[in-house]
């Protein structure tokens, strides 16, 4: 008598398992565990590629180590490939410009972000960086 073969699992959903990595990833950033939460991102994106795993990917990364600033952005460049309408992207991709003194292209994502996100406390914020003389 051949022993009884167990059925094959259901396929795993793509979006369930990025969905949650992607939550795990922004529970680790939130606890400082920069590094954790980059690998959380990388499994949501092996999962199923958004803007928001790209976005907290870039951000992760970028507070690890501002010597990531390159790979941050090329994080953000990919996020805004999938969702060129990603508030959040240009803004951090605005904050990595000032830091590593790129200030046009700072003012650049800036305003793009100003113009997605014209209101709330991180729009205020903007406007007073943009205000400052150059």
């Amino acid at each position: 008598m051949k022993p009884a073969v167990a059925a094959p699992a259901a396929p795993a959903d793509p979006a369930a398992i990025a969905a949650w990595h992607l939550g795990e990833g922004g529970r680790r950033y939130e606890a400082g565990d920069f590094l954790g939460s980059v690998a959380e991102y990388r499994r949501a994106l092996g999962a199923r590629p958004s803007a928001a795993a790209f976005v907290g990917l870039a951000r992760s990364l970028y507070d690890a180590n501002p010597r990531n600033a390159g790979e941050a952005l090329r994080a953000l460049d990919a996020a805004l490939r999938l969702d060129p309408r990603h508030a959040q992207a240009y803004l951090l991709q605005g904050v990595i410009h000032q830091d590593e003194g790129r200030q046009a292209q700072a003012r650049q994502a800036y305003q793009r972000f100003l113009q997605l996100q014209p209101t709330g406390p991180q729009a205020a914020d903007v406007r007073q960086i943009l205000a400052r003389p150059r």
